[in-house]
């Protein structure tokens, strides 16, 4: 369903504050923890009773003696003959308890090493290029980052490197030490670009999947691939065949350009992967998208519309769809983000299914959301969607202008039910012109309080540099970040650098973005920030 457009939105022009170029992992310091409480003292011991006095003898006649005082009686005093019997000692009374000691005061808390702050770092190869996607965080705190390493031969790699909570390598972790883990599922022809891996998700075991692109045997097609690995960074051979699952979604036979490209993947709460692509349409020349689902073994579930999967179009335009960043609702709900041209001009699209596949028509009246939030000339594209609270705010990028100028990062929300939600910051979106050149969101979540992160690029001193925004659930920049301004994070790239993975840990303290850095091009190195949310 289309919405109408509005008019054009007020510019944001905002300052920029850059860091200095990282080194690899590294690493700031955290608070420090508190001193030890002292010991409780220990109480005294109970005084042990006197025993009782024998009672004397009385003489012929006499008066026995009195028994001495003690705990126990004496013993009654034998009379002489004609006398009268001694009477037993009083019971002796028992020493008074010992009184306890008093509790040790507890040690001064230890003075920290300063506030717990961002660690930034990258990985390198220097024999090829790496790249991270995605990223994720483990119950542990270690952080992934994902995507692929190209060799010196231009074939690249599934990748996948962790990194502990402070920032440094996971030495040791991975079959090929160094904390990293790549495979080449499928040997490529020089310069083919298609072996990536576009999501890293970590099941409830801890075990780590990888979800991203192959090329077929004959290598000319694609298809989906996931593979399974280890908590410790090993190949879980128990997964698919030898730990490696592929997935086609197209599977008309003879057709050019049958590629199915996944762009983002996402784990159920059952443990199913549901995967967010395009795909060549299978009846038309057109590329439509698809939503798929696979059970924990990596097969088509064919409790998912009947197949396992849904290609679809929008509003039967027969055009060139774009799927971008997709997710599982608490109420076990598909979304799926994304734009496609009209006309020449990128509309916003969301698409919500329910958890069987089925479209959801009480989003948008057929499932299916198509906005232009920015009228023709301009254009506007949704990277990502995420719940907030029941709305969904999107990040992305667009214009106002006609093609060839530059691009702002924008953001607009909608309502549960798919409406334009005019109330979000200015007329209902976001338009961030930060210095005049591209500016591009790329991924985003919410925080537990409510915030919202955006991670994307940024153009600034001729290049382009890795960008984060934060802001309330109403648009308005976080004044607890950056004095309530966007960042970027320069880590020494002479022309470009950005961010495109981005994770929340389990404990809600840090968040992880991962993206590149060009070295000399066309090599890069993978980088990643762990910025700590102030929870």
């Amino acid at each position: 369903m289309r919405l109408h457009t509005f008019g054009s939105l007020g510019i944001i022009s905002l300052a920029l504050v850059a860091l200095p170029g990282c080194g690899d992992d590294e690493d700031d310091d955290k608070k420090g923890s508190g001193g030890t409480a002292g010991n409780a003292g220990t109480a005294g011991t109970a005084g042990t009773a006197g025993s009782g006095g024998t009672a004397g003898t009385g003489a012929a006649g006499g008066t026995a003696g009195t028994g001495g005082t003690g705990a126990v009686g004496g013993t009654a005093g034998t009379g002489a003959a004609g006398g009268t019997a001694g009477t037993g000692g009083t019971a002796g009374t028992g020493g008074t308890a010992g009184t306890g000691g008093t509790a040790g005061t507890g040690g001064t808390a230890g003075t920290g090493g300063g506030t717990a702050d961002e660690i930034t770092g990258t990985v390198t190869f220097p024999s090829g290029s790496a790249r991270f996607v995605s990223s994720a965080f483990d119950s542990a705190g270690n952080f992934y980052g994902a995507g692929f390493l190209k060799g010196a031969n231009g074939d690249q790699y599934l990748f996948v490197a962790r990194q502990n909570p402070d920032g440094s390598s996971s030495a040791g972790w991975g079959s090929h030490g160094s904390g990293s883990f790549y495979l080449n599922v499928r040997a490529q022809p020089a310069g083919e670009t298609t072996e990536s891996v576009r999501s890293v998700l970590i099941q409830s075991d801890g075990k780590i999947l990888l979800v991203g692109n192959v090329l077929t045997e004959d290598g000319t097609d694609a298809d989906i691939v996931v593979v399974r690995v280890n908590g410790d960074g090993t190949l879980d051979t128990t997964f698919g065949t030898d730990g490696i699952a592929t997935v086609s979604i197209n599977t008309t036979t003879g057709a050019a350009n049958t590629r199915d490209n996944l762009y983002n993947a996402a784990l159920d709460a059952n443990g199913n992967i549901l995967l967010f692509g395009m795909t060549k349409a299978e009846t038309r020349d057109d590329i439509d998208r698809f939503v798929a689902r696979l059970t924990p073994a990596g097969a088509l579930d064919t409790t998912f519309n009947g197949t396992g999967k849904r290609i679809y179009g929008v509003d039967d335009l027969d055009l060139n769809d774009s799927v971008r960043n997709g997710f599982v609702q608490p109420d076990g709900k598909i979304m799926s983000a994304g734009y496609t041209a009209v006309g020449g001009n990128n509309e916003i699209v969301l698409a919500r299914f329910n958890a069987d596949g089925s479209f959801d028509t009480s989003f948008s009246t057929d499932g299916i959301m198509r906005h232009a939030p920015i009228a023709p000339p301009g254009m506007a594209e949704a990277y990502s969607a995420v719940l907030h609270g029941t709305s969904y705010i999107t990040t992305g990028y667009g214009r106002e202008a006609a093609s060839g100028n530059p691009v702002d990062l924008v953001s607009f929300r909608y309502t549960a039910d798919g409406s334009f939600d005019t109330t979000y910051a200015s007329a209902g979106g976001i338009i961030w012109d930060l210095e005049g050149g591209d500016d591009r969101g790329r991924n985003a979540i919410v925080l537990p309080d409510g915030r919202v992160v955006h991670v994307g690029s940024a153009t600034k001193d001729g290049k382009i540099q890795a960008l984060v925004v934060i802001t309330d659930g109403d648009g308005a920049l976080d004044p607890s970040f950056n004095g309530g301004q966007p960042k970027i994070y320069d880590f020494g790239s002479a022309t470009e650098q950005a961010f495109f993975g981005l994770a929340l840990s389990a404990d809600g303290k840090w968040i992880g973005a991962a993206g590149y850095t060009v070295t000399t091009a066309p090599n890069t190195d993978a980088a990643f920030l762990l910025l700590p949310t102030g929870l």
